[in-house]
């Protein structure tokens, strides 16, 4: 099965990554605004800060950038690494 990843732009002006192969296209986040979604998950996400939350992908690697360059991430994630 041959994949390929491509860019476009959402609706904010923001880069949109997009998996495709031979059965379906994927955006990896927001193709309308992907910093308001990140800004949305990482509000709720710090909102739960008491409970057990595990994050499977990344989509284009943007939350993760987020958690990591915050205070939030000293104190709260934990991940495994081979």
């Amino acid at each position: 099965m041959e994949h390929k990843i491509q860019t476009q732009r959402a609706r904010d002006g923001s880069t949109v990554f997009i998996y495709e192969n031979s059965y379906k296209t994927t955006a990896l986040n927001s193709v309308y605004s992907p910093e308001k979604e990140i800004n949305r998950f990482f509000k709720e996400l710090k909102d739960k800060s008491k409970e057990f939350i595990v994050v499977i992908g990344v989509g284009n690697g943007s939350l993760i950038n987020k958690l990591v360059r915050s205070s939030f991430f000293e104190n709260n994630i934990h991940y495994l690494n081979k």
